[in-house]
């Protein structure tokens, strides 16, 4: 694996593990919000294809 594809997959590994960990042991009543909606956004039905993928752009 090339290096810069190690480096990007270990940077989402932490970021996926530790880093929300730590952004919601903050205790912010905001993130919480913002994690729970991006958490049913992505719930089968909740929106379309099309949709889901604007905030990406």
């Amino acid at each position: 694996m090339p290096e810069a594809t190690q480096s990007l997959a270990e940077f989402r590994q932490f970021r996926k593990k530790k880093m929300n960990a730590a952004i919601l042991a903050a205790d912010s009543l905001v993130v919480k919000r913002f994690f729970a909606l991006d958490t049913q956004t992505y719930h089968a039905g909740a929106l379309n294809g099309k949709s889901k993928e604007l905030p990406a752009r």
